[in-house]
């Protein structure tokens, strides 16, 4: 977890994620993504790239 730490502190110091993500924000979107089910793996795998979307757009910083 300490490289993430250190990842998530560059991403912040440029800009590019939230200031107010917290490592605890990864682990609930990780348990969340392991609730992802669908009737086949082509279903899973389309609903584990959407929510993989949702996420990145959730932590990205936002440029106004």
């Amino acid at each position: 977890m300490k490289s993430v730490a250190t990842l998530a502190r560059r991403a912040k110091a440029r800009g590019r994620l939230r200031k107010d993500f917290q490592l605890t924000d990864l682990i609930i979107m990780l348990t969340a993504h392991r609730g992802l089910h669908g009737s086949d793996p082509a279903t899973r795998s389309a609903a584990s790239r959407r929510f993989a979307s949702l996420v990145i757009q959730a932590f990205a910083a936002q440029h106004v």
